[in-house]
């Protein structure tokens, strides 16, 4: 397949840097980086320098800055901003066919019923990955922590048409699962990230300190019980201890960890704020229910930006 990945910042470039790993010596797949600026001239010169628990330096097959003269795509990972995801799917129309496979994996529930209304005839499934990564400098990706999970599915129909794709990405040595139930999955990840960036993002601080803090720490619980609401009141079947569940999570992290909006603002970019936060606090107003701890701190990051 030709495997395009728009986007090479945090999630583009973990996935990016295991496919090339896997594939860019061989025929098998075609991968190919969809990057903008300063970021692609350096990979286009010298490579992708990936930072995890290792340092690793790769080459995709093709990297462009545009799409213009990139042929056709079999499989799209989009790994672009939320604010981009629109600019970005439309420079891909003409890439595609009606057997193109395309697969958000940014933040956000709603990236595949976006993506199907700007491109009708192409193939989009819904995903999400648990990985935590950033551009550290142009050409240079760097892990933060994550296991880098990637869970994918159609948003109905069955998944055995899609069962080669996680054979590709597991042959690469990615964490892949194929579900039926892709709403479940994206909407649990969701609310894990959403509350904690949004917190992390209002103080500052790294989880270790938030979770220490008996306050804040209460503070990101509720807003986890918010969220929750308002996945529930749409109808989402969530996992009976997803609360339980989230702080596990966070309490397994390092103590230094900090999400990729709270970067965003200490870098001086624009955060996602708006998928994030505002989105919970606009939706639950849609549903007339009350989301007092999200409106706060909305208010108070939208004070910031």
């Amino acid at each position: 397949m030709r495997i395009a990945i728009v986007g090479i910042g945090g999630i583009g470039g973990f996935l990016g840097t295991k496919l090339c790993t896997a594939y860019s010596e061989s025929k098998i797949h075609e991968i190919i980086f969809i990057q903008r600026g300063e970021h692609y001239s350096k990979i286009k010169e010298s490579g992708l320098t990936y930072i995890g628990k290792t340092e690793t330096i790769i080459h995709p097959h093709h990297i462009y800055e545009t799409t213009e003269d990139a042929g056709i795509f079999d499989l799209v990972f989009m790994a672009v901003k939320s604010r981009d995801l629109e600019v970005a799917t439309r420079a891909i129309s003409n890439n595609v066919t009606e057997d193109t496979i395309i697969i958000p994996l940014l933040n956000g529930v709603n990236n595949a019923k976006r993506i199907k209304n700007k491109i009708p005839k192409s193939t989009v499934l819904n995903g999400c990955i648990y990985v935590s990564a950033a551009i550290e400098n142009p050409g240079t990706v760097r892990q933060l922590g994550g296991a880098g999970k990637l869970i994918i599915g159609p948003l109905k129909g069955k998944t055995e048409p899609f069962e080669h794709i996680v054979t590709v990405l597991k042959d690469a040595g990615i964490n892949a699962e194929l579900t039926a139930d892709i709403t479940r999955a994206v909407w649990e990840k969701y609310i894990l990230i959403s509350s904690w960036a949004s917190i992390s993002s209002k103080y500052k601080l790294p989880i270790g300190a938030i979770l220490n803090n008996g306050a804040i720490r209460e503070e990101l619980k509720t807003m986890l019980e918010e969220a929750v609401k308002v996945a529930t009141t749409l109808g989402v079947m969530l996992d009976e201890e997803i609360i339980k569940n989230c702080m596990d999570r966070y309490a397994i992290l390092p103590y230094t960890n900090k999400t990729s909006m709270q970067l965003d603002i200490e870098a001086g970019k624009k955060p996602e704020i708006d998928i994030m936060t505002k989105f919970i606090v606009d939706t639950a107003a849609q549903l007339g229910i009350d989301v007092p701890t999200y409106s706060n701190v909305l208010k108070a990051l939208s004070k910031r930006k």
